[in-house]
C-alpha cells in the first residue's frame, strides 16, 4: 500500500512540479486512493485493518524513515536499481546482503534494519553508492525531465489528463507519446547522454536532483553504530556520493526544446 499513492512513471512527476530535491509533489493520499478500490477496502476490512492506521506510514519505521536512516522503501530502491536497473550486482551478491540484515535499535531508540558484519555493511553500501550517483547523473535526470515534458505536451494537446497517470497502465500512455511525439523514438532509442558546460541548442537537463544517501547500521559488541564511524572507507563513499556533480547540462542531439526533431 505504501506506494499506492504514486502516479506513473514515479518521481518522473514530480518534475512536472519542479520539485526535484524532495520528489514528493506527484503522490496522492493513500487512503484517497484505497477509498476508491472497493476490493482493496474488502481485503482491508477481512484483515482488520482500518484507514485510520494508514494515514501516516512514518509511523512505522521498518517501512519508512527519514534519509540516511535504512528502512524497506530505501532498501528496495537501492537494490532494484543495482539488480535489475543498472545491472551492476548479481543476485547472489544482493542474497548475500540480505541474509545478513537485522533488526537494530538506532541512535533515537527505534527499530531499524542493519547488518550483523562489518563486511556486509560495506557491501551493501558500495551498492548504495551506485544507486545514489546513477540518480545523480545527467542521464537519470534528462530521462525524468523528458518524460515530464512528454506528458505535459500531451496534456496540453488534450490526449491525456493528469488523472490518467493514476489510472492508465505506462504501456498505454507511451504509446501515446509514440503516436504524437516526434522525437520519441530519439530518447527511445538513444544509448549515450552528451554533456556540456555551455547552454545547448537542443531540449537539455540541467537540475540539482535529490540526493539518496543511506547511511547503515551494523552491529558491534551489541551496540548499533553506523558504518560510517567505524570504516574509513564507508566514510570515503559518503564524500564521493556528497560531493558529486554531472556536467551543468545534459542533452541528446536530435531531439527540439519543444520535444520535436
Amino acid at each position: 500500500l505504501h506506494d499506492m499513492g504514486t502516479p506513473c512513471f514515479a518521481h518522473c512527476i514530480d518534475y512536472i512540479f519542479g520539485d526535484y530535491t524532495k520528489q514528493e509533489s506527484s503522490e496522492k493520499p493513500v487512503k484517497e486512493m484505497l477509498c476508491k478500490d472497493k476490493k482493496l477496502l474488502k481485503l482491508l476490512e477481512r484483515d482488520n485493518i482500518s484507514l485510520d492506521r494508514l494515514d501516516d506510514f512514518s509511523t512505522y519505521e521498518i517501512l519508512e524513515n527519514k534519509s540516511p536512516k535504512l528502512c524497506t522503501d530505501r532498501l528496495d530502491g537501492v537494490l532494484h536499481t543495482v539488480s535489475i536497473w543498472i545491472h551492476t550486482q548479481p543476485f547472489s551478491e544482493i542474497k548475500k546482503v540480505y541474509d545478513d540484515m537485522i533488526v537494530l535499535q538506532n541512535e533515537n531508540g527505534k527499530k531499524e534494519i542493519g547488518f550483523k558484519s562489518i563486511e556486509m555493511a560495506l557491501k551493501f553500501f558500495s551498492f548504495v553508492y551506485e544507486y545514489a550517483i546513477e540518480l545523480q547523473t545527467n542521464r537519470d535526470k534528462y530521462v525524468s525531465q523528458y518524460i515530464s515534458q512528454a506528458v505535459l505536451y500531451c496534456v496540453n494537446k488534450k490526449l491525456i489528463t493528469l488523472e490518467d497517470l493514476y489510472t492508465k497502465k505506462e504501456k498505454e500512455l507511451i504509446r501515446i507519446f509514440a503516436n504524437n511525439i516526434s522525437s520519441w523514438k530519439i530518447f527511445k532509442n538513444a544509448k549515450v547522454m552528451k554533456e556540456s558546460e555551455e547552454e545547448p541548442s537542443f531540449f537539455y537537463v540541467s537540475v540539482k536532483a535529490k540526493r539518496r544517501i543511506t547511511i547503515p547500521l551494523i552491529d558491534i559488541d551489541g551496540k548499533a553504530t553506523r558504518v560510517t564511524d567505524v570504516s574509513i572507507e564507508a566514510k570515503k563513499l559518503y564524500n564521493m556520493i556528497n560531493n558529486y556533480n554531472s556536467g551543468t547540462y545534459g542533452y541528446l542531439e536530435g531531439i527540439k526544446k519543444d520535444l520535436s526533431v
